[in-house]
């Protein structure tokens, strides 16, 4: 199963202060995912993630890293340090990052990082595809996340070459599917053709 990066821009990335005394710590909040809210063109077609997307899916082990890099890493579910919070429009988290993420926190701060980001697979027969009646743009909605692996605020709220390459992979394995399934019908047409012809 392949692992999807999926980027949001205007995630409200941002520092907060929680807790008083000696509990006082700073915390990352934003949000990694934003239900029903149509991506960046990837290449060939635009995508969006269903409301119920992550109602199944394996979220017993994520974490918060810095743009992916699993070398930064800021927090763990299992560990107490990742919160993530399911709401009605999209999927939340606060990091309760280590001493050593004072510069990310800074930059955060000063605007420098502002996206975030999050890392996934869909689960087999988890998306579905449309065709946009005004633009001809195809659209696929993920209906269906199989694991959750990472989320994480990101420098630039862009995708990469090799972003786009996995999904132009997904895009052509529907497109493969579409071939399928046309010639199937094609063939149990003429089969049905032949079939007519032979009863004259």
């Amino acid at each position: 199963m392949s692992k999807e990066k999926r980027i949001l821009s205007n995630s409200g990335l941002q520092v907060e202060t929680r807790g008083e005394g000696d509990a006082k710590r700073e915390v990352i909040v934003g949000c990694a995912i934003k239900y029903n809210t149509r991506s960046q063109l990837l290449g060939w077609f635009f995508e969006q993630i269903d409301e119920r997307a992550l109602d199944e899916a394996d979220m017993s082990d994520v974490v918060a890293l810095f743009n992916h890099d699993i070398n930064q890493v800021l927090g763990r579910s299992t560990a107490g340090t990742l919160t993530l919070e399911k709401r009605s429009d999209g999927l939340y988290y606060v990091i309760d990052p280590p001493k050593s993420a004072a510069n990310l926190l800074e930059s955060i701060q000063r605007g420098d990082v502002r996206g975030s980001s999050f890392q996934f697979s869909v689960a087999p027969g988890g998306a579905d595809w449309d065709m946009d009646p005004e633009t001809g743009a195809e659209v696929r909605t993920v209906k269906k996340i199989k694991r959750l692996y990472d989320v994480s605020p990101v420098v630039f709220p862009a995708y990469l070459d090799t972003d786009t390459e996995v999904a132009k992979r997904a895009y052509e394995e529907y497109k493969q599917e579409q071939r399928e399934s046309n010639r199937w019908e094609i063939e149990a047409a003429a089969r049905k053709r032949k079939l007519r012809l032979n009863q004259i």
